[in-house]
């Protein structure tokens, strides 16, 4: 009986039910089928707060599920109804040779995610199945080697009748491939375009050595430390020493000293008198080291409420900072004890509220 036991609690997408060490599993129930249609649905269990064996499901629809809804829709490449036929998924990704019993079977493994959610008794799961997302990379074959497994890549919205993509589309293929021109011989001309070209950065066949460039990094992290001790806001949010140097030795100040290397044309002299010009040595700060502690309680209250929609975040909480100040700052902000810590306190949250259901073989 322990083996057939699961637990089962809030996943990412709908309610999903999984066994301890399946990612991605799902509990499949089945409804009595009506005179017009027949339903067969994988969805995910809630337990409900009274200890009943019931639940609130998201399901995933199957093409058959809901012939009236989706027959409405235009059905765009990689969703079952018509690309298999028309073979658009194997041409685009590559695939091997797909039968026509094969196409037919591969109907009845694409699932549709629904943002609708229902209630149901435990009594009406019937075992687990896999449900995944589908990658342009996948061997479709590997769906009809496995029993109970399926497949969905878009999202059936009943309300507002649209079938859109879950997640973006990840570009693997020939078609989002640069194209690498031919390499010069020696002396032949370049005749492309400088203007257009990217700019160089750093030269790995520069003439200084390993320990001249860590002499100057180190050079520059000393000029770091002596630029806050002479800003007023720094001193403030840098009290001591310690913490001047460790904001000195963040990754802004290196690039920034490099950067310095490669416009001088890694003179060590003049890279040198550009790191302090006449008006004072240089201070690079980056947007960890720029935000005050009040905006970023507010940062992290508006990720609460919003979660990674910076566009919101930035209209409703933070309208002063641009959209990529708060960009660079969420992910330096991750980097951070504090999100590590906000991450270990949702995760014991979350399993504190997981229930045992069982499903019978």
């Amino acid at each position: 009986m322990a083996a057939n036991m699961y637990r089962v609690g809030v996943g990412d997408r709908g309610w999903r039910g999984s066994a301890p060490g399946s990612a991605g599993s799902r509990v499949r129930g089945g409804v009595v089928p009506s005179a017009d249609r027949n339903r067969n649905r994988e969805h995910g269990e809630r337990g409900c707060g009274d200890g009943d064996a019931a639940g609130r499901r998201g399901p995933l629809e199957s093409l058959r599920a809901a012939p009236t809804a989706l027959s409405g829709l235009r059905l765009g490449p990689r969703v079952g109804s018509g690309a298999w036929e028309s073979g658009e998924f194997e041409e685009e990704s590559k695939q091997p040779g797909v039968s026509e019993q094969q196409r037919h079977q591969l109907k009845h493994r694409e699932l549709f995610l629904s943002r609708q959610f229902e209630s149901l008794p435990a009594t009406h799961i019937r075992g687990k199945c896999s449900v995944t997302l589908l990658n342009e990379t996948d061997i479709l074959s590997q769906y009809l080697e496995k029993e109970d497994c399926f497949f969905y890549s878009l999202v059936f919205d009943p309300v507002q009748k649209t079938l859109l993509a879950d997640q973006g589309e990840i570009r693997v293929g020939c078609k989002y491939q640069a194209e690498i021109p031919d390499r010069l011989a020696e002396g032949e001309s370049d005749n492309r375009n400088q203007q257009k070209m990217e700019m160089k950065v750093w030269d790995p066949d520069n003439p200084l050595t390993d320990r001249q460039i860590d002499q100057f990094l180190v050079v520059a992290r000393a000029v770091g430390t002596f630029a806050r001790a002479l800003d007023c806001s720094s001193s403030i949010r840098q009290p001591s020493l310690h913490m001047s140097a460790a904001a000195a030795s963040r990754d802004i100040t290196l690039f920034h000293a490099m950067d310095t290397l490669q416009r001088n044309g890694y003179d060590l002299a003049k890279a040198m008198s550009t790191l302090v010009p006449q008006g004072g040595p240089v201070l690079c700060r980056d947007e960890m080291e720029e935000w005050s502690a009040s905006e970023a309680m507010l940062f992290e209250e508006a990720l609460e409420k919003y979660g990674k929609d910076f566009n919101d975040i930035r209209q409703d909480f933070l309208p002063w900072k641009s959209l990529a100040s708060i960009v660079q700052f969420y992910y330096m902000w991750k980097t951070t004890d504090r999100y590590i810590q906000q991450k270990r306190l949702k995760a014991a949250e979350a399993d504190s509220k997981l229930k045992q259901v069982y499903i019978p073989t």
